[in-house]
């Protein structure tokens, strides 16, 4: 009797408590550090720091200040949990891409880092959110 009550508690409660770990990261956690390392790796292929900034943000979320204003519902970000191997890796992946061979003073330079960008980022960095009713599987033979 005590377990549907903690299982009624923790659905009560969506679970944050519970996904929130060591082995867990925050989705707006995850884009802050994808975006500092996208950042330090477009300074480092040379390109200025509002040019690197500019870039690091593309594909990242934006979480609104008052999401229960925003129409439609608010942000993700801070309910949805993904593996922190899953971001080591996407992290190693970013940090290892080539900088563009073409000048990055042209169209063209910005066009080749930025499809590289992409690439890296749709192979390494599409993450599975960790699906809150994970944790319910030891409870499942017994309720």
């Amino acid at each position: 009797m005590h377990k549907i009550y903690l299982l009624v508690f923790l659905s009560f409660i969506n679970c944050l408590v519970i996904l929130k770990g060591q082995e867990t990261i925050r989705k707006s956690e995850a884009e802050r550090e994808i975006s500092k390392i996208i950042l330090l790796k477009t300074i480092s292929c040379g390109y200025n720091a509002g040019r690197a900034y500019a870039i690091s943000e593309l594909g990242n979320e934006e979480e609104e200040p008052y999401p229960w204003v925003q129409i439609g519902g608010g942000s993700n970000a801070s309910r949805n949990f993904y593996d922190v191997k899953a971001l080591n890796h996407c992290l190693r992946s970013l940090s290892a891409m080539p900088c563009p061979t073409k000048d990055i003073k042209t169209h063209e330079g910005d066009q080749e880092y930025i499809a590289t960008l992409i690439f890296t980022r749709y192979q390494s960095c599409t993450f599975r959110p960790i699906e809150n009713w994970k944790i319910f599987e030891p409870f499942k033979g017994e309720i």
